[in-house]
């Protein structure tokens, strides 16, 4: 009898451990994934001097080349060159857009939502469209990046200097 209550023991404790670590990784799959994204874009930034960025929406993230045409150089220098009574070129928003060839994509798992805080802000928001820009010059934002679902969360603070994870902490709930 005692012997099968320890093995009954031990079995339980075993599917406990096994649900924690499936719930882990539906985590860390996501973090792992936009750590390395952070990684390329700084590294391609730096190496081909030209801005790359990465694209964050609710459940979707994708590292991006961010280039402007020529024809938007061109409707640059065409306002500049008109009169000083139009609106300057940063609030006309049908002026400069940046073309952006997708590099990489990722989507996430249904149920895991990404949230992001960017240096100056106190609470996590729910990204639409959130551009996270690495720049030539080998620096990008300060942005802390949460995947979480509804066992726990998983939140990355990004260096400014080198793309990499500074700080992580996660909490899984059994």
């Amino acid at each position: 009898m005692v012997s099968l209550v320890l093995i009954t023991l031990i079995i339980g404790i075993g599917v406990l451990s096994i649900d924690s670590l499936n719930d882990e990784k539906k985590l860390r799959q996501p973090a792992g994934k936009m750590r390395d994204m952070a990684r390329e874009a700084m590294r391609r930034a730096i190496t081909q001097q030209r801005s790359f960025s990465i694209f964050i929406n609710q459940n979707i993230f994708m590292l991006r080349e961010t280039y402007v045409r020529q024809e938007d150089i061109d409707a640059y220098h065409k306002l500049q060159n008109e009169s000083f009574t139009q609106k300057s070129l940063f609030e006309e928003e049908d002026v400069v857009k940046p073309s952006q060839r997708i590099i990489e994509r990722y989507e996430v798992s249904e149920g895991t939502t990404i949230q992001m805080r960017r240096w100056i802000e106190a609470d996590f928001t729910e990204p639409k469209g959130q551009e996270w820009v690495f720049s030539p010059s080998g620096i990008c934002e300060p942005v802390t990046i949460r995947f979480s679902n509804e066992k726990g969360y998983i939140e990355m603070d990004f260096n400014p200097l080198t793309a990499k994870v500074q700080d992580e902490r996660m909490i899984i709930a059994n």
